[in-house]
């Protein structure tokens, strides 16, 4: 089971969450982050994990917990039609831009739809 977890507090988290579950319908589950249900799935890392800042998507067969551009990018990887998409996002060049806006875009989260005042870092 693959596991996309996000920041239920937040309006645009949420709605990023429903469209990743009407894209891969099936191979993914959206989940709020709570410390308790981290270990219901299984989570027995040792990182901190920080909802307010990224999202992730951790994967209980593997055991590979991935956040913020690499959540996404390992998304990708899970469907035939954006296996492309992973592998254009593992570019080195891509993958460091793509981490540097996915920090500016958590950051100004709250600027954009459907976000709320929860939703400021």
């Amino acid at each position: 089971m693959i596991y996309f977890i996000y920041d239920g507090d937040c309006g645009f988290c949420q709605k990023t969450s429903k469209k990743i579950i009407k894209w891969y319908k099936g191979n993914i589950t959206a989940i709020p982050f709570s410390h308790n249900l981290m270990s219901e799935i299984g989570f027995k890392g040792n990182e901190v994990l920080m909802p307010e800042k990224f999202v992730y998507v951790y994967d209980t067969k593997s055991g590979i917990l991935s956040r913020g551009y690499d959540a996404f990018e390992y998304i990708c990887t899970t469907n035939e039609k954006t296996l492309w998409v992973s592998r254009i996002m593992n570019n080195i060049f891509i993958k460091h831009v793509g981490r540097f806006v996915y920090r500016i875009v958590a950051m100004n989260r709250h600027r954009f739809p459907g976000s709320q005042g929860s939703c400021k870092i």
